[in-house]
């Protein structure tokens, strides 16, 4: 990173430039609704700091356009299926219409925290809305809450603009030098913070050339890491702790993932299902839940043989995997995000 700016050095507010932030992120990703929930919202709602802020969200990820085999068309895949697509069809016209906005980045931040596709999949099956049809739900009870129109956002997102500005945010994120490695990506002044990310608000002050808000003191500078911890952890430690998890896989896995999202384990949901259904609308709800999950919690941590390698061989996917499952407590937590 570039040295942080001089006193000597600074200009008027009038003259100096807003701090460049990109953030490249994708809808239901655990590590962009951490980043988006508990750095971003809250060091841009931190007065003075959107004042010297130009953010831009990018809603991509790890998102791409592959060619369909069976109709020989290109098509988008993302990372998290058609929920995310939507979400960050969301995200993007809601950037394009209302980025200036004061009440912008607060709405990002309900969307987000509200993005989680998988924490709703039986309330999904059981009242008959898709993924990406109740995320739009949720996205147009933030906007109401934060007296946006949604109109214009929906009109957007649900036609062929919507489609093209996803299809453009993946085009820009493959097109980033350096490359692209996970999201959420943040940039500042085009510059990637990697996992430093959680320490958004120093790099941004370091960059301001003009008269720094209070909120910039060096008392008030602090990472966003999850609180209430009791240990810390090692990479080394992490690749190895609790291995009993890494040899269980991506099912109980992705059932602790479920009830940290939901707070009811997979096997109370399973009964409220067959309480709400029978015969074989109840099975297929069922297995189509855990296929779910199992997929979501794969998709983050890896699967299959190919999947337990990378662990074995990656501490910081081991530590990821513990992250999900909801088993590790630790200090100074480690930077969540969702590769390919």
């Amino acid at each position: 990173m570039r040295e942080p700016v001089q006193d000597k050095d600074r200009v008027s507010a009038k003259e100096a430039p807003k701090v460049n932030v990109e953030m490249y992120m994708e809808a239901a990703c655990p590590g962009c609704q951490f980043f988006t929930t508990h750095v971003l919202v809250p060091v841009l709602e931190e007065e003075g700091m959107a004042d010297i802020t130009d953010l831009h969200v990018i809603a991509a990820g790890n998102a791409d356009i592959k060619n369909d085999e069976k109709t020989k068309t290109e098509v988008v895949e993302c990372q998290h299926g058609e929920g995310e697509c939507e979400g960050n069809k969301i995200i993007s016209c809601l950037a394009k219409e209302h980025r200036a906005d004061p009440k912008f980045v607060e709405t990002l931040g309900c969307i987000e925290e509200h993005s989680a596709v998988a924490s709703d999949v039986f309330s999904t099956l059981l009242s008959n809305l898709t993924a990406a049809e109740m995320l739009r739900t949720n996205a147009n009870i933030c906007m109401k809450n934060n007296d946006i129109d949604a109109s214009t956002v929906d009109s957007c997102s649900s036609s062929p603009e919507g489609e093209q500005m996803l299809r453009d945010a993946i085009e820009r994120t493959n097109g980033l030098k350096p490359k692209f490695e996970y999201a959420p990506w943040v940039l500042v002044d085009g510059l990637p913070l990697r996992d430093e990310a959680y320490s958004l608000k120093k790099f941004i002050c370091d960059s301001y050339t003009g008269p720094l808000p209070a909120a910039c003191a060096s008392d008030k500078l602090k990472d966003y890491y999850p609180t209430g911890a009791t240990a810390t952890l090692s990479s080394k430690e992490g690749a190895s702790a609790k291995s009993s998890a890494l040899k269980e896989g991506a099912v109980r896995g992705s059932n602790r993932l479920f009830k940290t999202l939901t707070g009811k384990t997979t096997a109370q949901t399973v009964e409220d299902v067959k309480e709400s259904l029978s015969g074989k609308a109840a099975e297929k709800a069922i297995r189509d839940g855990k296929r779910y999950l199992g997929n979501l919690y794969q998709g983050a941590v890896g699967g299959g043989k190919k999947g337990k390698a990378a662990l074995k061989a990656s501490a910081r996917s081991a530590v990821m995997q513990e992250l999900l499952a909801g088993e590790m407590d630790v200090t100074r937590r480690p930077f969540m995000y969702c590769a390919k």
